[in-house]
């Protein structure tokens, strides 16, 4: 048995459409606050609902899409011994990928990405450039941990945006066939 949790992307109406940042509050992204309220917010609805169903703080994972991908490796680089794995995918993250390669490399959790190649909304190649430094900061820590990068071209969508795809073309069919 397990249990999933998904919560809503908060709007924020400094944005002015509609939409939300796991996290930050403003646009563009890389201008944006970080909201020490909301990983807060976070925190306590993940101990809440361990608390309430009886759930093994110890087998929780996180993952995300998209900007919920940004807020996966983002709470995983903060809190490095909260997840027993991190699956982010899509994730947005283009900038300060150095600190976060140094934050986890340095936590004890596996990580697993996926990623369209031709995703025009969050690019690849800096994903595949944080992936590329914590592999290699955990080869040099002498570190077993798993770090995988499943990647290929997204044919659900036009924007390549939908990296979900990749996941059920490259594993999905293994998995549940």
């Amino acid at each position: 048995r397990f249990v999933v949790v998904c919560p809503q992307c908060p709007e924020d109406p400094l944005r002015g459409d509609g939409c939300g940042m796991w996290l930050r509050s403003g646009y563009p992204f890389e201008e944006a606050d970080y909201s020490n309220e909301m990983e807060q917010a976070l925190a306590l609805l993940i101990d809440d609902i361990c608390e309430s169903y009886s759930i093994d703080e110890d087998r929780v994972s996180i993952t995300g899409l998209s900007v919920g991908g940004y807020a996966c490796l983002e709470l995983a680089s903060k809190w490095p011994d909260r997840f027993a794995c991190v699956v982010p995918v899509a994730p947005h993250y283009e900038f300060g990928l150095e600190a976060l390669a140094d934050a986890l490399a340095a936590a004890a959790v596996p990580i697993w990405f996926f990623h369209a190649t031709n995703d025009e909304i969050c690019p690849f190649e800096p994903i595949e450039s944080l992936v590329d430094m914590i592999r290699e900061k955990r080869r040099s820590a002498n570190e077993a941990l798993p770090i995988c990068l499943t990647s290929g071209e997204d044919s659900w969508t036009a924007s390549g945006h939908a990296s979900d795809e990749v996941a059920y073309k490259r594993i999905g069919h293994k998995v549940f066939a």
